[in-house]
């Protein structure tokens, strides 16, 4: 038995991915975790493990070529990962070795325009991609042997300047993050994978970069170009409660993630790849993002 997280860092291309398994007599004995990470560079996608004293060490091969590597997203059993190709306008499509290397399953798959992202529905049944010129998002479902085959609805519109998507550990609903249009955007999941969107199905917010649910589901947390942290109460029909805002250390938050028990959250942000950017640290006190202290730490 094995069990599976992604870990998504913020960024549209890089990924990690940790793998835990369980074997020896009667499956009982445990393996060690093993780690891997994965970073599109917009030809290539690089991969690493992760050695155990934390450095990441190149797999063999190093990288796995892409015609233009963007988004990044694994299926939660570690079997299959697709990547959006953002100038060749297509999804690629691999399967993960027990060693963490990729191997292409098919011919990449068309999408829309300048697809960004990419997210997997928690069941391993639904992939959607995120086109940022078409304003939409494209639909498919995963078969048997990883290939994705579009909805009989392919696509369903966005907001302008759709950049990055979220989807509820529940699976039922999505939201998409629509930054120079000013919008979130959330539909419900249906049980064929088809999107619909939510009885308020756009949300007025300022510059928004992604949308990242809590691992309880309960909270959607978006970072927006005003330094800050805008953060959603999930209500029980998917839709949102009043946003409470917390600031970060520094402008334009690109990226935002929570612990995997919930517990604290990250934010990243933007300040044009320099030494000495800050990752600004939370702690999650009863859904509310408070500041811990020191309020942020330095990233290379």
């Amino acid at each position: 038995m094995k069990t599976t997280r992604l870990i998504n860092f913020g960024l549209l291309g890089l990924a990690g991915l940790a793998v835990n398994g369980c074997g020896g007599s009667g499956g009982t004995a445990p393996h060690a975790e093993v780690e891997f990470v994965y970073v599109s560079t917009f030809g290539a996608l690089q991969q690493f493990r992760v050695s155990s004293t934390g450095q990441l060490v190149p797999l063999s091969p190093a990288t796995v070529p892409t015609p233009s590597s963007a988004g990044v997203a694994a299926t939660s059993d570690s079997k299959y990962m697709y990547v959006t190709n953002e100038a060749d306008n297509s999804v690629s499509q691999f399967s993960i070795g027990a060693d963490g290397t990729l191997t292409s399953i098919g011919a990449n798959v068309p999408t829309g325009q300048e697809p960004l992202s990419v997210v997997i529905s928690p069941d391993d049944k639904f992939v959607y991609v995120v086109n940022d010129a078409d304003s939409n998002i494209s639909e498919y479902s995963i078969g048997l042997t990883g290939l994705l085959t579009p909805l009989a609805t392919p696509t369903i519109p966005a907001s302008h300047d759709a950049f990055q998507a979220g989807i509820s550990p529940n699976g039922k609903y999505l939201y998409v993050a629509c930054n120079t249009g000013n919008k979130l955007n959330g539909y419900s999941i249906g049980v064929d994978g088809q999107l619909t969107a939510l009885a308020v199905p756009t949300y007025n917010i300022g510059a928004p970069y992604a949308a990242v649910f809590s691992p309880d589901g309960t909270r959607l947390s978006v970072p927006v170009n005003n330094t800050s942290i805008t953060t959603y109460t999930v209500l029980s029909d998917g839709s949102l409660g009043a946003p409470i805002s917390t600031p970060t250390t520094n402008a334009q938050p690109l990226g935002f993630t929570y612990s995997i028990n919930g517990q604290f959250a990250y934010a990243s942000c933007f300040e044009g790849g320099v030494a000495g950017t800050q990752v600004s640290q939370y702690s999650v006190v009863n859904g509310n993002l408070v500041p811990l202290t020191p309020a942020s730490a330095t990233a290379g």
